[in-house]
């Protein structure tokens, strides 16, 4: 969970097969679904005072297909050039 830019909760969780967003359904048929926390360097960071960029990873599964969605987020805000 973490606030976002209205100072408001957000937080992301899977219940079942469905990936929701404060409660309310974003995807069906998930079967993971992984964060990875990185410091600027890329490797992983020890604390969320180094966090530089977020990897999420969400798999989708549907009739016998499997598929992998993957992305690198970089929050906003995050600019503090000591994560390194």
């Amino acid at each position: 969970a973490f606030r976002g830019n209205d100072g408001n909760l957000v937080t992301y969780t899977t219940a079942g097969t469905n990936l929701t967003r404060n409660g309310t359904a974003l995807a069906s048929d998930v079967t993971a679904l992984t964060f990875a926390y990185l410091r600027r360097s890329g490797a992983a960071a020890g604390s969320a005072a180094e966090i530089w960029n977020v990897d999420i990873t969400l798999t989708v599964s549907r009739s016998g297909e499997t598929q992998a969605f993957r992305i690198r987020a970089h929050p906003r805000g995050f600019q503090s050039a000591s994560c390194g």
